[in-house]
């Protein structure tokens, strides 16, 4: 036990160092013609210690690629002694910062090399291409003007400094913006910028802040000067290497090799021989996530499970991702660029293509969740002895009806975790619903291990809580609303709101409309929404209200006969919406194919009979679907409460899984959301973003649909499904 408890303070010293000493870093630019050895002993660093903060940089080095650089105390002293050793064996120098005191023109003539120009000049390759950006890019070409630095004479005490140390700065994470489109941005990949941020998340934030290297960005010779952007691989020439084998790896001609490399016209392809490809440089503003969305390849991805995943062939993957012949194949870690246009598929956060999560496989032993449940159960008005008597106080009190309903489903998902091995604390508090109450409990109560709340119904009453337990940084999830006037950084709005439900519509549309002709009705009072759509749907036909007072043949030319017509209709008044439904009907009967889309199923259609909905083939949003009788929750419900659960057990039970199994995963619920994708339970879905400086807002959603008087769900097609059931 004591050995256990000494290990187990040696990895909390371990860790703790990583996170002091983890921010500490340099940036390098890789030069033509340097190696990981060259790079190593100019910052004393092991070549493992760049291996380690760059692996991708096991594949080969590319000029332009910028290397994320350890400092010298995550080495042991003796190697750090040893490499200052090695890299200057005089004794110490004081250090001269070199500085050119003029600039000389050359214009390149044939023959001339780096070696040739150092021998003119006395001035270094790297001297060279520091002041002539180009050259980053391109080889020394016949007639290029060159600026070449002069330099004062070195004093005898001094020894040159090495180049001027890239100090970071703080990027603030924008909308829609994912890892991938940051580490672009910055020439630095994905796993450099994981180094930088090691608790960054899979899944980024609005307003996260992340440590990213100074923006220093190589000026590649644009199109009006050369056939393309070009960027360049540096390529070692494996043995038996011919260009037609050249050409179906990276695309690249016998006379754009030939063009970029002059030695291969005498010497030809040799075993051994470094040679620059050229390589298309996309525009980084033309791959953003207005019109693309990102994928991350898992450690068992490969193109037959990615045609399941994202319903692209293995061609249409390598046209779309050049990376992937780059590369030679698939690698994980590797980021996928999808077009947006097929939106509804995924899951989709901040643009990052993310596959729903089980955390069931992903507790961790460790970690002891601790939550309250704080709900109006009013126990001061329930005064009876007898069931009978406390089962008619719930009838006639909604919130305590809802209350009880939270509670019994929540004891079920207690029982679930409980054999799953979690072991929660559970903190079951009464609000009474009002301010005043809940105002005691905070006074009274001990919240300091509390790691997350699930409660209060009222939203004033939810409001007062979560500022009294915002200075605690303990996160308050409103168990059955979308919004409200509380906004603050601690809460989490578990209903998806009105604006997601829209954008599921909108995506399902944009995803899968193809022949069919797109007919949209919107309220002259609803402006905004109208201007939005015209956004998203250009080419759709646009209906006036009006139309309703012409006849039905003239209506009827408003639709085309020969294609299924997709009517989507937004408007809040009830008897336009009935009227409607009454013409689609219609034109059904009159064999013109209508399919009805809504963005959810309000209180706008409480007077539309089901029988109307299912022959319209009715789709809509929703936060919720219908569990089957035979569900296990269902079943383990029915027999410790001896009846079927209503739709607020289901509730209580989707919500105390889902935060417990955070916990359990995670240990914070913050943490926890910027890992975990959408998580599925029996009736709700839970997908998690955040609002910049404000609250978090769930886009988990279903699309469900009427078909033979039934409701289902639209599953989205070719895409592989979990749950945490």
């Amino acid at each position: 036990m004591i050995q256990m408890k000494k290990l187990l303070v040696f990895f909390v010293a371990l860790f703790a160092s990583v996170l002091v000493y983890g921010q500490e870093y340099k940036t390098h630019t890789v030069e033509i013609g340097e190696s990981i050895e060259d790079i190593a002993r100019k910052y004393n660093v092991t070549p493992y210690n760049i291996y380690k903060y760059n692996p991708e940089v096991r594949k080969g080095l590319q000029v332009g690629h910028i290397l994320v650089i350890s400092t010298e105390m995550n080495l042991p002293k003796d190697v750090i002694k040893r490499l200052k050793k090695e890299n200057n064996p005089k004794e110490e120098k004081e250090v001269y910062v070199r500085k050119p005191i003029r600039f000389e023109d050359y214009k390149v003539r044939r023959r001339d090399g780096y070696m040739k120009l150092e021998r003119l000049f006395g001035v270094s390759e790297s001297d060279i291409k520091k002041y002539n950006k180009q050259l980053y890019a391109e080889p020394l070409k016949k007639g290029m003007m060159l600026r070449i630095p002069v330099y004062p004479k070195i004093p005898e005490n001094m020894v040159v400094a090495d180049t001027v140390q890239v100090t970071g700065e703080i990027y603030v994470v924008k909308p829609q913006e994912t890892r991938w489109s940051i580490a672009h941005r910055y020439g630095i990949t994905v796993d450099s910028l994981k180094v930088l941020n090691p608790e960054m998340g899979e899944i980024l934030s609005i307003g996260q802040e992340l440590h990213v290297p100074i923006k220093t960005a190589i000026p590649f010779t644009t199109k009006e000067t050369m056939e393309g952007d070009l960027d360049f691989i540096v390529y070692t020439v494996p043995a038996k290497e011919n260009y037609f084998q050249l050409k179906q790896k990276y695309q690249v001609t016998e006379e754009q090799l030939k063009k970029h490399n002059p030695q291969l016209d005498s010497l030809g392809l040799q075993k051994g021989m470094e040679i620059q490809i050229p390589k298309i440089v996309e525009d980084t503003e033309a791959i953003s996530s207005n019109n693309y969305m990102f994928y991350e390849i898992k450690p068992k991805d490969n193109f037959f499970q990615l045609k399941k995943k994202l319903g692209y062939t293995e061609p249409e993957l390598r046209a779309l991702n050049p990376i992937i012949a780059e590369r030679n194949g698939l690698h994980p870690g590797m980021v996928l660029k999808i077009p947006r246009k097929q939106t509804f598929r995924f899951n989709v956060r901040n643009s990052q293509i993310v596959e729903s999560f089980n955390m069931v496989d992903s507790i961790s032993p460790m970690n002891h969740p601790k939550v309250a449940l704080m709900l109006p159960f009013k126990s001061r008005d329930m005064a009876y002895s007898s069931p009978g008597e406390v089962e008619v106080q719930l009838k006639k009190s909604k919130p305590m009806f809802y209350s009880m309903g939270m509670y019994t489903g929540a004891l079920v998902a207690l029982d679930s975790l409980k054999n799953l091995g979690v072991n929660v604390d559970v903190k079951v508090m009464d609000t009474q619903g009002d301010v005043f109450a809940a105002n005691k409990l905070l006074y009274e109560r001990d919240f300091n291990e509390v790691q997350a709340v699930i409660g209060p119904l009222y939203n004033s009453v939810f409001a007062e809580v979560a500022k009294g337990l915002k200075e605690k940084d303990i996160p308050v999830f409103a168990p059955i609303s979308s919004g409200g006037k509380i906004e603050l950084d601690n809460v989490f709005y578990t209903m998806p709101n009105s604006a997601v439900c829209r954008e599921k519509i909108v995506s399902y549309i944009q995803s899968y409309k193809k022949e069919q002709e797109l007919v949209i009705l919107v309220d002259p009072a609803e402006t905004d929404e109208l201007i939005y759509l015209k956004q998203r749907f250009p080419n759709a036909r646009y209906l006036d209200l009006d139309l309703l007072k012409k006849p039905f043949d003239y209506i009827k030319r408003k639709f085309n006969p020969e294609i299924e017509n997709w009517f989507l209709v937004h408007t809040k008044k009830a008897s336009t919406l009935g009227s409607w439904v009454t013409v689609l009907n219609g034109l059904n009967s009159d064999k013109i194919k209508v399919t009805l889309f809504a963005y959810e199923k309000d209180k706008t259609f409480d007077y539309i009979n089901n029988t109307s909905l299912s022959k319209l083939n009715f789709h809509f949003a929703s936060n919720t679907k219908v569990s089957a009788t035979n569900h296990p929750f269902a079943i383990r419900y029915k027999e410790k409460f001896g009846k079927a659960p209503d739709k607020y057990a289901a509730r209580g039970f989707d919500l105390m899984m889902d935060v417990v199994l955070r916990l359990a995963y995670k240990n914070t619920i913050f943490e926890a959301c910027n890992t975990v994708g959408e998580t599925t339970y029996v009736e709700s879905k839970f997908n998690y973003n955040k609002y910049l400086y404000s609250s978090y807002y769930n886009e988990g959603v279903y699309l469900m649909k009427y078909q033979n008087l039934r409701i289902q769900e639209v599953l989205p097609q070719n895409v592989e499904l979990e749950s945490n059931n």
